[in-house]
């Protein structure tokens, strides 16, 4: 026989360890059902939201989950801009839930494989853009995504939106470099942060001071080069033990390392993995990731 004593103490928590996830918000009308479903009971959708939310405290998130952006019309009506769905409304149910906003928002997207299309008439075989023509891009693409954010940020400003930093492009091929440059110029030009996920060697060569954060969906960059002050900070995805693992049991095994020893033995600074939860009915089996409720809004932890 043994005898277990747990003893009455809490871990410290390191003020510069950040943890959150890539996220699809309730609100976001393409990506839930029981948005769809239940859109005109706005009360259901707030508890939903805020519970969602306060999950996410518990967990331990330390930071907001993701919001993604697009290119349309923003709740005041200003048209050909850039706009975050729902976004007003979760700002309050973030403050409900809890989380700090002075800590930056993570803001993933600017509709670049829409405008691409529009703009060249071309379509891109994947968000990586492996297929891209960027000698069809005019300067009027360009000039368009500029002032799109420029309208956002005016109506960010105005409604006191809490700080944020943009990842316009997602894990491009370098065979997109150029577009890359072209889009991030436009957000430093308006003095934003902004983050960079998977960067090719080259991309970083030539573009290394448009970016304050890389992220990697692993822990790629070495210890000293992490904590060595380079960049704003480093962040993880790990994807290998979320949703592209498509088994929960290896998801929660794998966390452990990953966002125990093993986020603090690598210098990173936040993980967040892809994804907090998967919002279709049919994607108990084939997908992983946790799943909400159509009906109710009640989230089954997977």
């Amino acid at each position: 026989p043994f005898h277990i004593q747990v003893l009455p103490f809490q871990l410290k928590q390191d003020p510069a360890k950040h943890y959150s996830a890539y996220y699809y918000h309730v609100r976001h009308k393409d990506k839930t059902e029981f948005f769809e479903k239940n859109q005109a009971d706005k009360e259901l959708v707030r508890k939903a939201q805020v519970a969602e939310f306060r999950r996410m405290k518990e967990y331990g998130f330390t930071r907001t989950p993701t919001f993604y952006m697009s290119f349309g019309q923003l709740p005041d009506g200003t048209k050909d801009a850039f706009y975050i769905p729902g976004f007003d409304e979760a700002l309050e149910d973030l403050k409900s839930a809890g989380f700090d906003l002075t800590q930056p928002i993570p803001v993933v997207g600017s509709s670049y494989m829409m405008l691409y299309q529009k703009f060249t008439g071309l379509k891109l075989a994947s968000f990586h853009m492996q297929n891209i023509d960027c000698s069809k891009i005019p300067q009027e693409l360009y000039d368009c995504m500029d002032s799109a954010l420029e309208k956002f940020l005016a109506y960010a400003k105005e409604h006191d939106y809490p700080p944020m930093i943009f990842n316009p492009i997602d894990e491009p091929s370098p065979e997109a470099l150029p577009y890359v440059l072209g889009i991030y110029r436009i957000f430093k030009k308006h003095g934003l942060k902004t983050f960079m996920t998977s960067p090719p060697d080259e991309l970083i060569r030539q573009g290394d001071e448009l970016f304050d954060i890389y992220s990697y969906g692993k822990f790629l960059v070495p210890y000293e080069k992490a904590v060595s002050g380079d960049k704003m900070e480093y962040w993880c995805y790990p994807n290998d033990i979320a949703f592209q693992k498509k088994d929960p049991v290896a998801m929660c095994h794998g966390g452990r390392l990953t966002y125990g020893l093993g986020y603090w033995r690598r210098g990173f600074h936040c993980v967040m993995p892809w994804i907090w939860s998967v919002r279709t009915s049919d994607r108990l089996c084939n997908a992983g990731g946790n799943l909400m409720n159509p009906d109710t809004g009640e989230l089954y932890m997977t």
